[in-house]
């Protein structure tokens, strides 16, 4: 008898250890991870109440994610706003971004290349080779290295291999895509191509992503010679021919918008209504109507986009039609999406690189490929109230 007392008692004593032990360790291991949440202190009595335990909770990244935007082991760090939610490629990792963009753009023009040289490619080949697909960037991402900086990876990018976590997919494969869109769109192909001939594969990127990383713009040979060549006698300086303007004969195929609820018949008939506010009063406008008027005829002939309609708004009789516009700068974009409650606004800096067809164009392809693929917080779905 004594003995199985003796038992019971050595029994106690080690689960009382083992419950100590525990302890420890789910200590240590919220210390641990307390560096990597940001506690809202007026909520956190909300979250104890909530969770009926009397312990604390922290909001943190996983109240802004859907489940299924995580990594595969759960474990999430904190970022900022724009990195976790804007649309397009946040400004301190475009030097990153350009690079990888360099990198896929050097890869398919090499695939155009005979195995025994190099060849003059045509302008349909080398236009087709920088298109910029989603699928291409599915590899991009954020990763979180050792010495807590942030980082974009993926193929041709540093720190492929180094140590730390990776959060990818998600917003970053149509960022990327976004952002090599507008590269291409404001150097153009052709140039990005001589770009690519003069300086080969080894200082493409360099040359293409001298802006991107802080440096001045690398200017092609052709524009050195041409300098070179109108510098020593003024007289004989080339004058500038003025552009051309488009023939846009025929009836306009851009909707101009008077009422609200103009727009609402609109969106019951189309997959997307992209609106423009703009005004004689300000004088990009003229230029940019014309190019809105190109990209509203150039949608019809492209199979995929025929159910965008371009619509403008002249904001000088109408004002902005009780909208609200992102700090109230004009001209102004909206995009009203089949399916979500609200429109969608397009940041200020965003803006200001919409200038011409192919802008116009590559942004709404962008916006195509990710259709209701996006974050349903930020952008919530339903019917559109108008």
């Amino acid at each position: 008898m004594r003995e199985i007392r003796c038992l019971a008692a050595h029994r106690t004593l080690l689960l009382v250890l083992l419950a100590t032990l525990i302890g420890a360790e789910d200590a240590e291991d919220e210390a641990a991870f307390a560096e990597f949440e940001d506690e809202d202190p007026g909520t956190a009595d909300s979250d104890v109440a909530k969770s009926g335990t009397g312990a604390t909770t922290t909001t943190t990244t996983y109240s802004r994610l859907r489940r299924d935007e995580l990594p595969e082991d759960g474990f999430v760090w904190p970022t900022t706003d724009e990195e976790h939610f804007a649309d397009v490629l946040p400004d301190e990792h475009r030097c990153n971004g350009c690079k990888g963009v360099a990198f896929q753009i050097d890869k398919a023009l090499k695939e155009l290349m005979p195995k025994d040289g190099k060849r003059v490619l045509a302008e349909h080949e080398y236009t087709e080779a920088m298109e910029c697909r989603t699928s291409v960037y599915d590899d991009y991402g954020l990763k979180k290295l050792l010495d807590k900086s942030r980082v974009l990876v993926g193929p041709g990018l540093a720190h492929k291999d180094d140590e730390g976590s990776v959060f990818g997919g998600a917003k970053w494969p149509p960022r990327m895509a976004r952002f090599c869109g507008q590269l291409t769109g404001d150097l153009g192909e052709e140039e990005v191509y001589k770009l690519w001939v003069e300086n080969g594969s080894e200082g493409f990127s360099d040359a293409l992503c001298s802006v991107s990383c802080g440096g001045p713009r690398k200017k092609l040979k052709v524009d050195k010679e041409e300098e070179e060549d109108d510098a020593p006698v003024k007289k004989k300086r080339r004058k500038s021919t003025p552009k051309e303007k488009p023939n846009i004969d025929g009836p306009p195929e851009v909707v101009k918008v008077y009422e609200r609820k103009e727009l609402k018949k609109m969106h019951k008939k189309n997959k997307f209504t992209f609106l423009l506010f703009c005004a004689p009063s300000f004088p990009r406008c003229a230029d940019l109507e014309m190019q809105w008027e190109l990209a509203a005829r150039a949608v019809k002939k492209t199979d995929d986009l025929k159910e965008v309609v371009f619509a403008l708004a002249n904001t000088d009789s109408v004002g902005t039609l009780e909208f609200q516009l992102q700090d109230d700068v004009l001209p102004a974009f909206l995009l009203f999406r089949k399916g979500y409650a609200a429109p969608k606004g397009i940041t200020t800096s965003e803006m200001l690189r919409l200038r011409e067809v192919g802008d116009f164009l590559n942004y709404m392809q962008l916006e195509l490929s990710s259709y209701m693929k996006d974050d349903p917080e930020t952008f919530p779905r339903g019917k559109l109230e108008l």
